[in-house]
């Protein structure tokens, strides 16, 4: 996972590798939204609350393989190899929401002490956490960004 953030927005790129070295792009899935940070965590001490907003949402086959299990996934035809297909509308195979009825994650959040990881929420099995009430409750098992 690669995130950029600016003051008010963010970008991630999921990629999946089609090698165990992780050197061969099998598919991306990009994801481009607002996010806001709020008040402390009730649940997790040291955390604050934090909503993530969905603009676009893309998935990218890099390989042949790829493209197939995007169709499938995502209930297509049309998807062409390095050309990302809009995925905003949702893609139930993806864990992807439609952005209508999903227009952002709850989560909550940490800042390491020394400012270089940042700590999100463990995703739910089903992958909701479009309402303030499916926000995370903990950090174990996770996801971890560390600044570069």
């Amino acid at each position: 996972m690669t995130f950029e953030f600016t003051e008010t927005n963010w970008d991630l790129d999921y990629v999946a590798n089609g090698d165990e070295n992780c050197t061969m792009p099998f598919m991306t899935v990009n994801i481009v939204g607002d996010y806001t940070l709020e008040e402390a965590s009730d649940v997790v001490e040291g955390a604050r609350n934090g909503t993530f907003g969905f603009t676009t949402k893309t998935a990218t086959g890099h390989m042949e393989d790829a493209l197939t299990v995007i169709n499938d996934a995502c209930g297509v035809t049309d998807t062409v190899l390095d050309v990302p297909l809009d995925i905003a509308g949702g893609c139930a195979g993806l864990g992807a929401y439609s952005i209508t009825d999903c227009p952002a994650d709850y989560d909550i959040v940490m800042l390491s002490e020394d400012g270089n990881t940042l700590s999100f929420g463990a995703r739910p099995a089903d992958n909701d956490m479009c309402t303030p009430d499916k926000r995370p409750t903990t950090f174990e098992n996770g996801a971890q960004v560390v600044k570069q």
